[in-house]
C-alpha cells in the first residue's frame, strides 16, 4: 500500500497491528517524507525521501535570483527522490508482479 505521508503510514501501521495484520507479511507499506520517526526501531518504515530541505533551499535561491533580476527567465529544477527501503515492505516472489 502506498500512503500519502509517513505520519499517516505510521497511523496505518498502528491500526493494522491492532487488527492483527502483519507488516510486511500481510501488507507492505510505502510512504513519502522520510521523517526522522520513520527510521525508529519498531517503525522502520519504507519511505521515499523527497529531499525537502534541499528543495526549500533551491526554491529560496531561485526566488532571490528572480527578485534581483526581474527579467531573468524562470528555471526548472528536477530533483530525484530516493527510495529508503526498511522493514515495512517484503520482496516480490517469482510469481508476483513487482
Amino acid at each position: 500500500m502506498v500512503v500519502v505521508n509517513d505520519m499517516t503510514a505510521i497511523g496505518l501501521m498502528d491500526g493494522c497491528r491492532s487488527a492483527g495484520v502483519r507488516i510486511p507479511e500481510d501488507l507492505s507499506i510505502v510512504s513519502f517524507d522520510n521523517v526522522p520517526m520513520a527510521a525508529m526501531y519498531g517503525i522502520e518504515l519504507t519511505t521515499i525521501d523527497q529531499h525537502v530541505d534541499e528543495m526549500g533551499e533551491k526554491a529560496a535561491l531561485l526566488m532571490l535570483k528572480q527578485l534581483k533580476n526581474k527579467k531573468s527567465k524562470p528555471e526548472r529544477i528536477i530533483m530525484e527522490p530516493t527510495l529508503i527501503i526498511r522493514k515495512t515492505t517484503s520482496k516480490c516472489t517469482e510469481n508476483e508482479e513487482p
